[in-house]
């Protein structure tokens, strides 16, 4: 299990997080007409799940609320690590000979890191929503955004740690409170069924982490992650909005005991 002073510098207190963690409220399906125009997937048996309002700073008491507690099950953090290792969670994730299989061995990625290379991709700035689903395309050829979602993996417990490589900011966005405890599963039919019986989705907490872009300190070039994030349990996706700059994100999935201490999902509210 690595060390966090292995892995990276954690902004792990509640000072630090001050300007990094922003709350909203509220989540519903994107219209199929804005759909369109926006480059979702705009099937009615297939609508995205979006946020419905802007992220605020969050406050003393929201901070208070999701500070870690060593007991819990799942916590997340946000790290300052040093560029190379994304890079190398970069580079893995361009070898096309390592198919993603969340029961595959885990191997040694970068120094003090083990799991699996995932994804990398490049997003334009001021998106609501990054992720996309390939299988849709729109008239250019280009994959559609599928907007937040759970990935659908055997183990509900796989977690990932992503990477901010720049040159823009990003968020990554996490709704701790619509999980697969609640929703029943996770697959996309269980997820819409959970959100139109909800009796107030505009009260559904989401929560954005800011990964600000790559720098210098001490001589040393670093980039920012967060991890583990649970994306196979709670709804999460990434987003540009506000940021005008292109941020090329990678991650790489990682077991459920890696410990990088952090902020509580548990206590999220």
């Amino acid at each position: 299990m690595p060390d966090v002073k292995e892995f990276g510098c954690s902004l792990a207190t509640l000072q630090q997080y001050e300007d990094r963690i922003s709350v909203s409220h509220g989540l519903a399906f994107m219209e199929p007409t804005a759909a369109l125009d926006l480059g979702y997937i705009a099937d009615r048996d297939k609508l995205s799940i979006v946020p419905t309002s802007a992220p605020r700073p969050a406050t003393a008491e929201q901070l208070e609320a999701i500070a870690a507690d060593s007991n819990t099950e799942r916590i997340v953090g946000i790290y300052r690590v040093p560029r190379s290792i994304g890079l190398a969670v970069l580079n893995s994730c361009f070898d096309r000979t390592i198919a993603f299989d969340s029961t595959a061995e885990h191997r040694e990625i970068a120094p003090g890191l083990r799991g699996l290379p995932m994804a990398y991709r490049a997003d334009d700035g001021d998106q609501l929503t990054t992720s996309v689903d390939a299988t849709y395309k729109d008239y250019r050829g280009d994959p559609l955004k599928v907007g937040a979602h759970i990935d659908k993996w055997p183990d509900p417990n796989l977690s990932i740690v992503a990477f901010n490589l720049g040159p823009g900011s990003r968020y990554h966005i996490l709704a701790p409170d619509f999980n697969r405890d609640v929703v029943g599963g996770g697959t996309r039919r269980e997820r819409q069924q959970f959100l139109m019986n909800h009796p107030d989705p505009d009260s559904i907490p989401v929560y954005w982490f800011r990964l600000d872009p790559p720098g210098k300190q001490n001589g040393v070039s670093y980039c920012e992650a967060i991890g583990p994030s649970p994306v196979s349990w709670a709804l999460h996706d990434g987003s540009t909005i506000g940021f005008p700059d292109t941020s090329l994100f990678c991650c790489c999935a990682v077991k459920p005991d890696l410990s990088l201490g952090g902020l509580s999902m548990r206590s999220f509210r």
